[in-house]
Parts: structure tokens; sequence; C-alpha cells
């Protein structure tokens, strides 16, 4: 059987990054799988590692399932022509009030800070 995918190396990760246009969040609540797309900012953080902000409008299901697991899964897909390249990262969540916050503005009720400690990509072949 051959193999239709590559790992991608952090250059290409950072492109996939950069070129997608929404993120999926996946979180767990008692073993129950909940996913959400969402529109995202990449920032730096203070220690030079990367914070995905997404924003959320009201304190519904996924605000209350992030306080009660922090652990999420963000994936981001790109695709052109027949190649899919994909990026999950793997952080602890962090819900905070979007009042008074600068450094990297979202219009929204709360922001959803994600700290990456793990990133992996593949590029599938169509």
């Amino acid at each position: 059987m051959r193999k239709n995918f590559d790992k991608l190396t952090m250059p290409e990760i950072f492109n996939v990054l950069v070129n997608a246009s929404y993120c999926n969040l996946a979180m767990s609540y008692i073993n129950q799988p909940y996913i959400v797309p969402l529109d995202f900012k990449l920032c730096k953080s203070d220690s030079n590692g990367l914070i995905i902000r997404l924003k959320s409008y009201d304190d519904g299901k996924k605000i209350k399932l992030l306080h009660e697991n922090p652990k999420v899964c963000v994936q981001f897909t790109v695709s052109k022509f027949n190649k899919v390249w994909t990026v999950n990262a793997f952080g602890y969540a962090k819900v905070v009030n979007n009042m008074g916050l600068r450094k990297c503005p979202l219009r929204a009720d709360y922001l959803i800070l994600v700290d990456i400690y793990s990133i992996t990509g593949r590029k599938y072949y169509l």
C-alpha cells in the first residue's frame, strides 16, 4: 500500500497557519467529543511560544466545556489542487473576557487563548 502523506516541516506548518481561513476547535467533556469551527488570530506569547486567539460571542456550550476541561486540539486545513495540508495544535485553553485587551484584538465577547505545547502537520495527496 502506498503512503499518501508527508510530514510537514516547521516552515510548512507556519505556512498553513498563516493561510488557513478558519480553524476547528476540538474539546472533550466526559469522554464526549465536541468540535466547532472558529475564526482565529495567531499571536506570539511572552515566552516566544505560539498562542492562538479564538473568539466567542457568548458564554455557550464551548465556554462551559473549556472551563471544565482546558485540554484542546485546534486543527487548521488548507487545500489546493490535489493536496491538503493539515496542522493539529495541542494545547491548553484559557477563556478571558475581551474587554480591554489590545495586544491581539478580535471583535468578540470572549477570547479563547490556546497555549500550544505540541504541533504536527501532514500533507495529503488526493
